[in-house]
């Protein structure tokens, strides 16, 4: 599992051009209800690998995720790009309040999916 903390981690802003792109990936899907689990000021966001495009042919060039994350909703505001093969991260040093997360996923053309539905967790 990869853990951020964001007290230490610089964020990665992704920014994809959508101009000439294939059909994307679809997107992530969180595994279950907790998949986001406080603990202690951190949430571990889980989530399953999309095997096929939006258009129904297989996914063969998942490049990444992006996850979205922040206190604000709808508009989560902060945002890392995670590689292909991971499927769980730990973003620790949360602030006590809602946080929000969404996630899409990203081809190796750049094209994003559309985003997964908002999951959220309360950090005491």
């Amino acid at each position: 599992m990869l853990k951020i903390n964001i007290v230490h981690a610089s964020l990665i802003i992704a920014l994809f051009s959508m101009a000439g792109m294939s059909a994307g990936a679809r997107a992530a899907e969180a595994t279950g209800p907790d998949a986001v689990t406080p603990t202690s000021g951190s949430a571990v966001v889980t989530w399953s690998r999309p095997s096929e495009n939006t258009d129904g042919s297989p996914l063969t060039n998942l490049a990444g995720y992006v996850l979205y994350y922040g206190t604000g909703f709808p508009v989560p505001f902060s945002a890392i790009y995670i590689e292909a093969n991971a499927t769980a991260l730990e973003i620790q040093n949360l602030a006590p309040g809602n946080w929000y997360f969404q996630i899409e996923s990203v081809n190796t053309e750049g094209m994003p999916s559309e985003l997964s539905p908002t999951v959220f967790k309360t950090i005491q």
